[in-house]
This record gives structure tokens, sequence and C-alpha cells, in this order.
């Protein structure tokens, strides 16, 4: 008896934590992609990434610590009276040449920019994967709710069916067809619905929900914007952030071959003294010393390595100019294809599946056309309708593609 109260206890103070949980309600794409930038959590390391390079131009062009030294030196000699104490301090402090903390300076603002870079493409990609899992559960809605109207439709068939095959005008298999066909949508409504659960989890988790948080979604597409990428030509693609990165990636390389060569040039330093001396009056001195960079292997080896880098990425640079253009071409291209498409089932195709339906179905009443004959058009219809906001979605999908490549590179 204690344990079921307290298995009630428990239940109820869970029942009520859910209830007393306020769900996340999205009523559109747009304010998902807000809540999705502001909580994402890949988007928030990159921000730490990004803040954690913005110190490398400050680190990199700053003079090396100075050194502060004590020596402690005894200088017995054969006679004592010859003898003294001496306490050496120094500081020093070393300079490289003129322009070497300037080019390690320009290096690591160069890679601030490679790192701000990363941090848009990073939020691109959230936005991208945002849109692409919203756009998918509205198509979800949507077959479940055609895969519904056809289901309805089989039923009538069903008994318009059974009512002649009780009058011995049609034969039971007709029937019994009809029906095989009504469970199978049923399953499909299964299936719909068991991808709808997977797609809002995937979409909590791209937002930075927990799996414990509860969000209630508005499904519907947004309007249709005119493309950001209307024309065809090279600046599109230069102006992309995947080029823009691999621009700055052989401005990197580059600098760092000036820097790579600064090994030849020499380092001095300047050092100051206090001598306090036991036995006689305390000295100062100072000295300037120089270093002599040696033209080995280990130098030579350093510029090579980083001229061939820089090489690397000047053809890097190239094959993504490439790539873009020809992912532009290639979206474009889809795009156009697929609004054609939906043009053509909203004004020609749709609108005769529907009434070529609607004739089988009155001339099948007046046993004027078979059953076969009614069957296969609402099976038709059916397919088209399904196929129908499949391609409405992947117009919007396509788009978000184009957006996501190439919209904050466009001016």
């Amino acid at each position: 008896m204690k344990k079921i109260k307290l298995s009630l206890c428990i239940c109820l103070l869970l029942s009520g934590n859910l209830l007393m949980a306020s769900p996340l309600s999205i009523s559109s794409v747009d304010d998902a992609i807000q809540y999705g930038i502001k909580n994402n959590p890949l988007i928030k390391a990159q921000f730490q990434v990004l803040e954690a390079k913005k110190v490398l131009p400050k680190k990199l062009g700053s003079l090396s610590d100075p050194k502060l030294g004590v020596r402690l030196n005894g200088t017995p000699a054969k006679k004592p009276d010859y003898s003294f104490d001496q306490k050496r301090v120094f500081v020093n402090q070393s300079f490289p040449f003129l322009g070497e903390l300037g080019r390690k300076n320009e290096l690591g603002k160069k890679e601030v920019v490679i790192s701000e870079l990363d941090y848009l493409m990073t939020e691109n990609k959230v936005v991208l994967s945002i849109q692409t899992l919203y756009y998918k559960l509205v198509l979800n809605k949507e077959l479940i709710e055609i895969t519904d109207k056809n289901n309805k439709i089989l039923e009538n068939i069903i008994n318009i069916a059974d009512i002649k095959y009780r009058s011995g005008k049609t034969l039971q298999a007709n029937v019994l067809k009809a029906k095989v066909s009504k469970g199978k949508l049923e399953e499909k409504i299964f299936q719909l619905n068991h991808q709808k659960v997977m797609l809002t989890e995937d979409l909590k988790k791209w937002l930075g929900l927990s799996e414990t948080e509860l969000l209630l979604v508005d499904l519907v597409y947004p309007k249709q914007k005119k493309s950001s990428v209307p024309t065809l030509n090279k600046s599109v693609g230069s102006k992309t952030l995947m080029v823009q990165k691999a621009i700055a990636m052989k401005a990197k390389s580059d600098q760092m071959v000036r820097v790579e060569k600064d090994r030849y040039l020499p380092d001095f330093s300047a050092q100051v003294e206090y001598w306090n001396n036991s036995g006689m009056d305390n000295q100062y001195a100072g000295q300037i010393a120089m270093s002599f960079p040696w033209f080995n292997a280990k130098n030579s080896a350093s510029v090579k390595e980083a001229k061939a880098l820089s090489e690397s990425k000047n053809d890097h640079l190239t094959d993504v100019q490439n790539s873009i253009q020809s992912i532009l071409v290639t979206l474009l291209s889809d795009l156009e294809t697929t609004q054609e498409t939906v043009s053509l089932y909203e004004d020609q195709i749709l609108k005769n599946a529907e009434l070529s339906l609607s004739s089988f179905q009155k001339a099948f009443e007046v046993d004027k056309a078979s059953f076969l004959d009614y069957f296969e058009s609402e099976k038709t219809l059916f397919s088209l309708e399904m196929d129908y906001a499949k391609l409405v979605n992947r117009t919007h999908t396509l788009q978000a593609k184009i957006n996501s490549l190439f919209e904050k590179g466009v001016e």
C-alpha cells in the first residue's frame, strides 16, 4: 500500500512539472530561425572560438616578456684584503627586427577574418537545417491530410462497390481490392505520424531545446520571395562565404610566407645592469646585442613549407570558385524546373485528375464505367497530389539552399 501511495505521489509530481513547463511556440519558419540563432549550441561554440581568435593580433604583435635577474658573486683572492662580494641585478628586453611584429600582428588579423567567416558559415548551416526540417514538417502535415482525404474517397468507393456487389453488378474481389488499398493508406498515416515525431525531435536539437522541453509549431510555408540570386555571373559566386574563406586562407598563407622569411633577420636585445659591490663603489653597465641567424636548413625548410602551402591555397581557391559556380548553375536550373512543374500541376494536371475522378465516379454509379477505371482514377489523383506537395516543398528547400550559399555574400 505504501509503495502504491509513493508511486502515485511521484506520478503527480512529474505530471505537475509537465503542466508547469511552458512549451516553446513557433508560429513561422522565421521565428524558428531567430530562436535557433540565439540558442543553438554550435553557434554559441563558434562564437566563443571567434572571441578567442580576436586576441591573436595583440598576442602575436607584442614584445616578448622582459627578463629580470639577480646573481650573487664572491671573488676571493689569494690575499683576503683584495676579496669582495658582488650582487648583480639586470633587466633584459629583446626586440625583433623592424617590421616583424607588424607582420605577425597582420597574421593574427587574417586569422580573425577566417574565424568570422567560420562563424557566419556555422550560422548558415544551422539556419538551413532549421528551414529544411521545418519544411519537411509542413510537407509531413500535408501528406497526412492528402492521405486522410484519399482514405475517405476510398471509403466512398468501397461503399459504392459493396452496394453493386450486393446487387450482382460487380465482383467481391473489387470490394476487397479497395479495402486492401484503404488499409495501406492507414498504414501510411502511421508511418507519417512516426516521421513527424522524428522530424520534431531533430528540429528541437537544432533549436537548442532539450529532449524534455516541449515544442509547438504552426506549420505553414512562408510567402515565396524573389531569389536573392536573380542572374548567373561570376561576381555572385566570388562573394559567397565559401569563396571569401578560401580567399582569406590564401591571404593568411601568403602572410605566413613573409613571417617565415623573417627568420633570416637578426633580433636585438638591450640589457641594463646594476652591480652592488661590498668592497668598492657600485657599478652600472648596459649592453646591446644582436643575434646572428644561421642560414641553415631549418630556416630554409620553413620558408619552403610556407611557400608550398601558399601555392596549395591558391589551387584550393580556384577549386572552390569552380565548385560554387557549378553549384549555382545546378541549383538555379533545378529551382526553375521545379517552379515550372508546380505551375503545370496547378494549371492542368491536378484539375484534370480531379475531373477524371469525378467523371468515373458518376459513370461507375450508372454502370457506364468499370470498377478498375474508377479505382485507378482515385489512385492517380492520390499519387499526383502527393507529388505536387513534394514539388512545392522542393521549391522552398531549394530557395533555402540558394540563400544559405549566396544570400550573405550578395549585396
